[in-house]
């Protein structure tokens, strides 16, 4: 009986340390595929992360082998700790520990492994054979097709190995003595079954195969959805106060102002010498009027109010309203319907205008303008998107610039973005040449955020 259960604990010894030798006779260098397919009980199962095959250890997704086997599991993201187990079976392992814990039954050790398991692609990785064995299944490597093959089903030979039994066949009984001839006796029983022989001592382990060409990269996998957005951290203290920007150009000329006040009443001339009293009369007619006294020294003359603006007949104001623009344009089909009105010298359809002299000319716009959908982009830094008004198509003679939202709190928070909804003002007094031709743009400068906008828009020549 001893003979029986040190060879019996001999076997369990053997099995245990095969299931951490995984025959693979090619391997990949760490984090490249090798384009090796799973095979569970003759089903191809698909994994988003191809096992790799490492040192000569085969790796594949713990999830696959989850799906494939019918096993449970755990996993301790703080520790980063696998727990396996099914039935009365399980195994406990940790991401880059060479060693594992396995228990059956009662029965609990710690092994060595292999390769431990590791984290590539985001997926936990682990070594094939221990998972696969450890539950009771079998598996085989194939080089040539580079196919794991796991079968979970025992083979034809297993079973009917099970059936007869592990034992050594007895040694056969000794020979009775030759009766008289007579009819045959029955057949004598069969000898006791011998005790088992020492199981054999393991072979070296065979020379690693050559290392075969690193497969294609896969294909990346889907980007995972965004998670919510987390709440937004306090304001930071305001900044100093950037410096002052360039003078903007000098506006139109105002109206003319009211004129001023009267300046004040001369001092009156002297009275004349009152002349001797005549004696009392009848009251007589009422004598004529006496002649006007001269005229007082006349006021100092008030300051002059300021000039007003002159426009010649010369002009156009129109109004444009466009519903989704996304790239740079330039602005066309303007309306002159009243309250607005026409210029010879202005193509509405084509939104030029053409200059009919040589002088200065007063140019005003209002662009107001509103985003078609909720603002979820940030710009870079070199995107500045601007309405203008250009000479000739190509040099720009009044600018203004869409809105910027421009925050940056250290460690915090950082946007910059375009605002949703503004207006937009531009004004200014340009000199134009007789037949320049002056047109209204959008340009985008790297902005592809769809808007709508409503526009007035007017060019006028000053006298």
């Amino acid at each position: 009986m001893i003979k029986i259960k040190r060879l019996q604990l001999s076997i369990v010894l053997v099995l245990v340390m095969t299931l951490f030798v995984v025959p693979v006779a090619q391997a990949a260098p760490v984090g490249q595929v090798a384009e090796i397919s799973i095979i569970v009980n003759d089903s191809v199962i698909p994994s988003d992360v191809e096992p790799i095959v490492h040192k000569g250890t085969a790796l594949m997704p713990l999830r696959v082998l989850e799906d494939s086997l019918g096993v449970s599991l755990n996993w301790n993201s703080s520790t980063q700790t696998i727990a396996v187990f099914k039935g009365d079976a399980s195994g406990t392992l940790i991401i880059g520990d060479p060693t594992a814990s396995i228990k059956v039954g009662d029965v609990e050790e710690k092994v060595t492994l292999d390769q431990p398991a590791k984290i590539i692609q985001n997926r936990v990785m682990v070594p094939v054979r221990f998972i696969a064995e450890l539950f009771g299944a079998k598996v085989v490597w194939n080089s040539t097709m580079k196919t794991i093959t796991i079968s979970t089903q025992p083979s034809v030979d297993q079973e009917s190995q099970n059936s007869k039994g592990n034992g050594v066949k007895g040694d056969k009984g000794d020979t009775g003595a030759t009766g008289p001839a007579g009819a045959q006796g029955p057949a004598g029983p069969a000898g006791s079954q011998g005790d088992p022989g020492p199981a054999g001592a393991q072979g070296p382990a065979g020379p690693a195969g050559l290392q075969g060409d690193p497969g294609p990269a896969g294909a990346q996998g889907p980007a995972g959805p965004a998670g919510p957005q987390g709440d937004p951290g306090p304001a930071g203290a305001q900044g100093p106060a950037g410096p002052a920007g360039p003078q903007g150009d000098p506006g139109p000329a105002g109206a003319q102002g009211p004129a001023g006040p009267a300046g004040p009443q001369g001092d009156p001339g002297p009275a004349g010498a009152e002349g001797p009293a005549g004696p009392a009369g009848s009251q007589g007619d009422p004598g004529p009027a006496g002649a006007q006294g001269p005229a007082g020294p006349a006021g100092p003359q008030g300051d002059p109010g300021p000039a007003g603006t002159s426009f010649t007949s010369e002009g156009f104001s129109v109004t444009g309203t466009t519903y989704s623009i996304a790239s740079s344009t330039l602005f066309t089909n303007w309306s002159e319907a009243s309250p607005y009105y026409a210029s010879p010298a202005f193509n509405p359809a084509t939104g030029i205008f053409t200059a009919p002299a040589t002088g200065k000319y007063a140019i005003y716009a209002t662009v107001n303008y509103k985003t078609n959908v909720p603002v979820s982009i940030s710009l870079g830094r070199g995107i500045d998107p601007f309405f203008t008004v250009k000479k000739n198509g190509s040099t720009d003679l009044i600018k203004g610039y869409m809105p910027i939202l421009d925050v940056n709190i250290a460690l915090i928070l950082t946007i910059r973005t375009v605002l949703s909804s503004a207006t937009v003002t531009l004004s200014g007094d340009v000199e134009l040449q007789a037949g320049d031709e002056v047109g209204f743009y959008y340009e985008a400068d790297g902005l592809t955020l769809g808007f709508s906008t409503d526009i007035v828009w007017s060019i006028h020549r000053l006298s």
